[in-house]
């Protein structure tokens, strides 16, 4: 766990660090001089952010972290691409809500992360509405 805690922190500060230097790029007007490099970081967080969709978590306090991580990432660095909004909407229908257990600091945890759920499905549905929704009723179909 404090593996996928220091994973989670690299990766925060990664994109952090990524906005910043794509905000002064576009302030300075050398976002064209710059669409490979970004690509490439783009193309980075979204491999890391799909990597660790498809991981087990058997911690709900990580869990909870890295789903906030994947929202603030999809909608923040990567607001071009729907589709990874898409792939973390379904991650999170597809895991129902855990069931508890007796040990009550971990029930707590699990509520807790139960909570946010709602939450980050309505920051991803407000950023991308549509992509969300029409792909839904591709799959659907």
């Amino acid at each position: 766990m404090l593996r996928a805690d220091a994973q989670c922190t690299v990766v925060a500060t990664a994109m952090k660090a990524y906005l910043t230097w794509a905000a002064r790029r576009e302030a300075t007007g050398l976002e064209q001089l710059h669409k490979v490099e970004r690509k490439s970081l783009q193309g980075e967080l979204e491999g890391w952010c799909q990597d660790i969709l498809r991981a087990e978590l058997p911690d709900p306090i990580i869990e909870k972290r890295i789903l906030q991580l994947v929202v603030e990432i999809s909608v923040k660095a990567l607001p071009s691409v729907p589709s990874l909004a898409f792939k973390i909407c379904k991650q999170v229908l597809a895991n129902p809500p855990t069931t508890e257990s007796s040990f009550t600091p971990y029930d707590e945890a699990l509520k807790d992360l139960d909570s946010v759920r709602p939450r980050e499905l309505q920051k991803l549905a407000m950023n991308f509405p549509d992509s969300i929704f029409v792909s839904q009723r591709l799959i659907v179909a």
